[in-house]
């Protein structure tokens, strides 16, 4: 998650305040920050002295995040790189949100299921749990790149009833994100623009990921 060697990195996305795109004066758009929830989560795992960590004989070495994240990859693209990532370990879990750049770029949540599945896939190979975050929900008619944003969004949907029933299948933990962070008036501090999480919306993420992990004993 996050954006692969980014932290301040500028986009033109609607005002935090008023989310929709149909109120922006023509011309006038404010530009905010992407927030990878993962410096809040590394937060957290430093924090964590579970038993099992030092039974295990960690010593605090796994209690940390490393961001993974590619602006617009596809989830079949991501493939190489999370191998090539994998084989850098121990690593205590793999944390997989995806497919949303599929959709967005047309993709049925059929089509795109395959490629997400790989992603696990990989990790199981490699011997690294994997915590599955389905898709939290996308204001796809309002983003520039998506042609049907309506009938993309109903694809976001089924994608991720779809990661989740998978999961569960396989025993995977599934982090609850988007149930409680829908893209809904009452919530719109969570998010800076149609898909990107807001500073606080970072740290619910990071939340709700690492308490998946810790249910799960991870």
């Amino acid at each position: 998650e996050g954006y692969m060697g980014v932290w301040r990195h500028p986009t033109n996305a609607p005002s935090r305040q008023d989310p929709s795109p149909d109120t922006w004066p023509r011309g006038e758009l404010e530009t905010v920050r992407f927030h990878p929830y993962s410096v809040h989560l590394g937060a957290a795992l430093a924090a964590d002295s579970s038993p099992g960590d030092r039974a295990a004989g960690y010593a605090g070495a796994l209690r940390h995040a490393v961001a993974r994240g590619y602006s617009g990859w596809t989830a079949e693209e991501l493939l190489a790189p999370l191998s090539a990532a994998l084989v850098g370990g121990p690593w205590r879990a793999c944390v997989v949100q995806a497919g949303v750049n599929d959709v967005v770029g047309g993709a049925s949540a059929e089509r795109t299921l395959p490629h997400v599945l790989a992603l696990y896939a990989a990790c199981d190979r490699a011997g690294v749990p994997v915590v599955v975050v389905p898709n939290t929900d996308a204001d796809l008619v309002h983003h520039g790149m998506c042609a049907d944003g309506v009938g993309a969004r109903r694809e976001l949907v089924e994608l991720a009833r779809l990661l989740s029933e998978a999961a569960r299948e396989k025993g995977r933990p599934v982090a609850r994100a988007r149930e409680e962070m829908p893209m809904e008036p009452s919530h719109s501090h969570l998010w800076d623009d149609c898909v990107h999480y807001s500073a606080a919306g970072a740290a619910v993420m990071a939340k709700i990921v690492y308490r998946t992990m810790c249910d799960h004993d991870l």
